[in-house]
């Protein structure tokens, strides 16, 4: 299964090992593939976005012309699910042979294109994560419900 991650904005080194460790056993499962967005010495932040999410548009409308993907918003207004729900979801996926991407917003969030652009929109909770910290959740849950895909008891600890 390809699975990949569309995030605005490089990780930083605090978070690195974590996402090192969820990437590392995500790839016994899966096809991981991280694209980084940033966007650079502009300091008004409404305008940085702005940049941003087209960049981000672009890249997502380049890599779904190589191989069809379900996108899957990381957003507050979005559906939450249990990590068993969400396993199944992945799971279909995964038995029908399709891709899936996650994006990843920046501090001001995903605009509403890049929205439109998403099958799913997924909400991990009513509060506000910071976007680096998010990344290592996603990457967790996604490893985690690949586990209970595949009957590894990691989902259980």
């Amino acid at each position: 299964m390809q699975i990949d991650l569309f995030c605005i904005g490089k990780q930083d080194r605090q978070f690195f090992t974590l996402v090192e460790f969820y990437e590392q056993r995500i790839q016994h499962f899966a096809n991981l593939k991280i694209y980084e967005l940033e966007v650079k010495n502009i300091k008004d932040e409404v305008r940085r976005n702005q940049i941003e999410n087209e960049k981000l548009a672009e890249l997502i409308k380049k890599r779904q012309k190589k191989k069809y993907i379900n996108l899957w918003a990381c957003e507050p207004r979005g559906q939450s699910f249990s990590s068993e729900q969400m396993a199944a979801k992945i799971g279909h996926k995964k038995d029908t042979g399709q891709a899936l991407g996650f994006v990843i917003g920046g501090s001001m969030g995903l605009n509403q294109k890049i929205l439109e652009m998403c099958t799913e929109k997924l909400s991990f909770s009513e509060m506000t994560f910071p976007h680096q910290l998010f990344r290592v959740m996603l990457l967790e849950q996604i490893y985690r419900s690949l586990s209970i895909i595949n009957g590894v008891p990691y989902h259980k600890a």
